[in-house]
């Protein structure tokens, strides 16, 4: 071995150990340790070494978490506008850990920053970052532009508008890019618009809304149900953003679910969106609505949320034509309702639905020609009653329904069990 390969791997032994100290001192790490570390490793030399040398995983993880740490310390934090070369070098990385380092940092820097000039230029960084082949990465990228755009309205109206050069970069990427990322960059909006009603008006107009809606198309439905699978994992996370994408997308999605080639794709995605507004405010929930009126996502006069249930009731009305097929759909939508929280299960209770929680009861505790809807039933009821809410979080109390719902759901049983 060479003496400067032999010097670099010295350097690397200190650069590891002076990292695992750092992880090992107790929380919080005050300005001092900060200050030792980065006198002992300075960024220059850190970097330098990262890119150069070759770590296993462990040493990098150990490295990473370390500077994580030091850099978020106030003493850390002053030295990011020194230190945004050595970020923007790290996202070329071929280390995924460290190109997600640099990302977090660049984010952290486009918070602090009052230079236009290097907040447009720390912008353009992210958005390339949005087409990392790791989630990790992008997604660090779309968490530092949303919090940057929501607390900016100049920033949002230049990344929808495309006046910026971030803003250009990140349309293109809606324009040109993967069905993959045209979804990354609608769920990264959505996000940066949902507690902003200026933002959100301007998104509801904007062309990245109006070609995901033109995807929701049944007259294509390759297309169409390659978007909602996208869509699908999309709504998963749900958040805060999420009773704006139930404004945007459930009209869309209700239409699909006319659709017999489509509503086995639309029905779970529009049921994840109620339950996700119900639980993150629930302004739009049939509950809210049948107390307060219609309310600003109607369809045809209806609220939206009421809407989905009442296409889930038709479908479990015994009156109707449904195919068994159809059914299980419905009652895994019902799961996926009543799964997040009591919020949402209890919309399957709604006064708005009277029939809908007495339908999937009677399929699950009566008589049923369908093992495979019998099935579904019971893990829909299951999923009213709180089993799998109490589980996972490890607490009764998530079981627990409104007085409304825990007296219908009473009622449904006692009447099929009597």
């Amino acid at each position: 071995m060479c003496l400067h390969a032999m010097a670099d791997s010295q350097r690397l032994s200190s650069l590891v150990q002076a990292s695992d100290g750092v992880l090992k001192h107790p929380a919080p790490i005050h300005d001092n340790v900060a200050r030792r570390f980065l006198e002992q490793q300075p960024l220059q030399q850190v970097f330098g070494l990262l890119s150069s040398h070759e770590c296993d995983v462990h040493q990098l993880d150990t490295i990473c978490a370390a500077l994580t740490k030091v850099l978020e310390t106030q003493y850390g934090t002053s030295l990011l506008p020194n230190a945004a070369d050595y970020a923007e070098a790290a996202l070329q990385s071929p280390q995924q850990r460290l190109r997600r380092l640099g990302c977090q940092q660049i984010g952290r820097l486009l918070v602090i920053t009052h230079d236009q000039q290097l907040q447009q230029h720390l912008q353009q960084l992210l958005v390339n970052a949005l087409q990392d082949s790791d989630t990790g990465v992008a997604g660090e990228a779309e968490r530092a532009l949303i919090a940057h755009a929501a607390e900016h309205p100049p920033a949002f109206q230049g990344l929808i508008t495309g006046s910026s050069p971030a803003g250009a970069d990140l349309l293109q990427l809606a324009d040109e890019g993967s069905s993959t990322q045209h979804m990354r960059v609608f769920a990264l909006l959505t996000a940066a618009a949902a507690d902003n009603s200026s933002n959100v008006e301007q998104l509801k107009h904007s062309g990245v809304v109006t070609r995901l809606l033109c995807q929701l198309d049944p007259s294509d439905p390759l297309s169409c149900l390659v978007a909602l699978q996208l869509l699908q994992e999309l709504v998963i996370s749900g958040g805060p953003a999420a009773q704006l994408m139930q404004q945007l997308l459930l009209p869309s999605l209700l239409r699909l679910m006319d659709d017999p080639g489509t509503a086995a794709g639309a029905m779970p995605i529009a049921a994840r969106l109620v339950a996700a507004a119900a639980m993150y405010g629930g302004a739009g929930s049939a509950a809210a609505a049948h107390g307060n009126g219609v309310s600003d996502m109607d369809v045809e006069g209806v609220d939206a949320a009421t809407a989905v249930l009442a296409r889930m009731q038709d479908v479990l009305d015994d009156r109707g034509s449904a195919s068994s097929d159809v059914e299980v759909v419905v009652l895994d939508a019902a799961c996926q309702l009543a799964l997040p929280s009591s919020e949402s299960a209890a919309l399957l209770a709604s006064p708005a639905v009277p029939g809908l929680l007495s339908a999937i009861a009677v399929r699950a505790l009566g008589r049923t020609s369908s093992p495979g809807v019998r099935l579904a039933a019971l893990h829909a009821l299951a999923s009213v009653a709180g089993v799998e809410r109490a589980g996972e979080a490890r607490d009764r109390s998530a079981a627990l329904l409104n007085a409304h719902a825990e007296d219908a759901v009473r009622q449904v049983g006692g009447s099929i069990l009597a």
